[in-house]
């Protein structure tokens, strides 16, 4: 070799796994006869396999094979042949990151990215990764894969039972070009893992591309002010993600999986039904990728070729951008009392802080339990925060969400309501929306937010602006935004609703709108009270109305569509009025704690 540093994974697997693994005394008899042609340097060559190089010995009247290059096509009795990993751990384990990557990147490139997460994530030297050449039998691997359902596949299956996906590109991220790699982008959309981007052309240049700050984000905020933590973990994850390759991220923002390639055409064919009818799509594989992309280029020179959608995108992120440099320079604000830095809602970005539709199910059966026997048999959702949520929160402080899954849940669903509605009715409206309501993940402000918190404390953690606030960084992240409205109130008459609505108009990139649920009687869709007159606290009132100005958006014309809309309907980013569409399914019969 002439340059290791250079050693990509065909060779490495070649030269190295391979052999590893391969099997151990193979002794030739009738059924196993290798014709073999003498080298130059003494070694063998097997006929047939211009690739592999082997040595042979006698022993005992049989003749005896030990691969030194090349993969071994078969078996043999009493002979071991299997995975690397199985050669490193006696027993499985369940990995925490599944690897997408191509094997033409150097091993020494693709090493430090993926040390360089383990870092950023916290995992030290006992993280574990699920990475195809290691993880795959390299002597088997018709065995292993022709013939089985791609679902059913060993990639699939380490998908679903991993935390994340981690997508490691070289500067062309010629990865993202092959269907193999777009069937792990749609497995990771479709099981709603968290997902993150590496890249590195050698050992010491590697950067890691988060959704949002990674822990080592929030450790290092915490050291450095564990009173003012918000702004500073935005700082510091734009630090430590300027120097990623532009050259990569543009890749990334044309990304187009539906023009994957295969080596076998009839492996195209099969991945592009799967990814079609059984992952959500190929406008779903691409979805984060391209979030993350755009909002990471942030303005620069505009992308050749690129849709007008993409430009927006590179302007929305260069607002991003603009917001979190003034976040970086600016002076700390000083603090009386300090939210408990052990806290865990620090350590989970607030996209990571949903709830699945089963857990709102077991909820409302709490709720209906709770409160059938007593005068409120249909409580708001204030009585529900008060007389459930808080209780059961009160001894470890945490959210409701991080109470039901302390490693966070990645949400796909933001869900914009007020609080005086009757709590049934919307768990009613939302289940009755989603065909995949039980695993679809929510994010709702009273499961989301920490409700034992102080209102000192819990304003601290919300931010000095409506750009800061979990509402807004969740929002960032969710795949959907939908309105439940209620027939007690009109919720535009409160400020948190309005504002919420303003900015996924405004801000969330390629996110429609829907509205569901029904509005009160005789209600106004203008007037005093509502859109830019609706109220809140006065702690939050001038903050929320500086961020509205902000925007080019009429709220007050906004608001009056979302009331008039029919149920069931949706204002696509790119139109001006709300249209329905397909539903998500038929609507199902409620269950019993819905029946009143």
């Amino acid at each position: 070799v002439r340059d290791w540093k250079a050693v990509n994974l065909y060779v490495f697997c070649s030269n190295v796994i391979c052999p590893l693994t391969s099997p151990v005394g193979i002794e030739e008899t009738p059924e196993l006869a290798l014709a073999q042609r003498p080298r130059a340097d003494g070694l063998v060559g097997i006929e047939d396999r211009p690739h592999c190089v082997a040595i042979t010995s006698d022993f005992g009247g049989a003749r005896r094979v030990r691969f030194l290059r090349g993969r071994w096509h078969g078996d043999s009795p009493g002979t071991y042949t299997g995975a690397l990993s199985e050669m490193w751990c006696n027993e499985p384990r369940t990995p925490q990151w599944y690897v997408t990557h191509w094997w033409g990147m150097p091993i020494v490139a693709f090493a430090a990215c993926v040390e360089k997460h383990a870092q950023a994530f916290g995992l030290g030297d006992e993280g574990l990764y699920w990475i195809c050449a290691y993880a795959n039998n390299q002597h088997l691997l018709t065995d292993e894969l022709i013939g089985i359902h791609p679902m059913s596949s060993p990639f699939v299956e380490a998908i679903k039972v991993s935390w994340g996906v981690l997508a490691v590109l070289e500067e062309n991220a010629v990865n993202l070009s092959r269907a193999w790699c777009a069937m792990d982008h749609a497995a990771c959309e479709y099981f709603k893992k968290e997902y993150a981007v590496a890249s590195a052309s050698g050992i010491d240049d590697a950067v890691v591309l988060t959704m949002g700050p990674a822990p080592c984000d929030v450790a290092r905020a915490l050291e450095l002010d564990p009173i003012d933590t918000d702004g500073l973990c935005l700082a510091l994850q734009m630090q430590r993600q300027e120097q990623f390759p532009r050259r990569c991220l543009q890749i990334c923002l044309l990304v187009d999986f539906s023009r994957s390639v295969t080596s076998n055409p009839r492996d195209k064919d099969m991945l592009a039904g799967i990814i079609a009818v059984e992952l959500g799509g190929f406008d779903r594989a691409r979805q984060t990728i391209v979030q993350m992309a755009a909002l990471e280029l942030g303005g620069g020179a505009p992308i050749p070729g690129a849709s007008p959608r993409v430009h927006e995108a590179q302007r929305l992120g260069e607002e991003r951008r603009q917001q979190e440099t003034a976040l970086r320079i600016q002076e700390q604000r000083s603090r009386q009392a300090a939210i408990p830095a052990e806290n865990p809602v620090l350590c989970r970005p607030p996209h990571l802080w949903g709830v699945t539709g089963l857990q709102l199910y077991e909820l409302a059966e709490s709720v209906h339990a709770t409160f059938q026997g007593g005068g409120n048999g249909d409580p708001n959702v204030y009585s529900v925060v008060r007389e459930l949520i808080i209780p059961m929160c009160r001894a470890s402080n945490l959210s409701y969400s991080l109470l039901q899954n302390t490693r966070g849940l990645r949400c796909d669903t933001f869900v914009s309501h007020a609080w005086d509605e009757s709590f049934l009715q919307f768990f009613h409206d939302l289940q009755q929306h989603y065909t995949d309501f039980r695993s679809r993940v929510f994010w709702i402000c009273f499961t989301a937010n920490p409700q034992t918190w102080p209102q000192q404390e819990l304003s601290r953690l919300l931010g000095a602006r409506a750009v800061q606030s979990s509402f807004y960084l969740a929002l960032s992240h969710c795949q959907e935004f939908v309105v439940v409205r209620n027939t007690r109130m009109n919720m535009y008459t409160r400020l948190w609703c309005v504002v919420e609505l303003v900015l996924a108009r405004a801000f969330n990139i390629g996110r429609p709108i829907q509205v569901i649920g029904s509005m009160p009687p005789l209600c106004h869709a203008r007037g005093v009270g509502i859109g830019l007159e609706a109220s809140c606290s006065r702690t939050d009132e001038a903050m929320l109305r500086a961020t509205m100005e902000n925007t080019n958006v009429d709220v007050n014309e906004l608001v009056a569509k979302a009331i008039q809309a029919p149920p069931g309907s949706i204002l696509f980013p790119d139109e001006s009025e709300f249209r329905i569409v397909q539903p998500h399914g038929q609507p199902r019969g409620p269950c019993h704690c819905c029946l009143q």
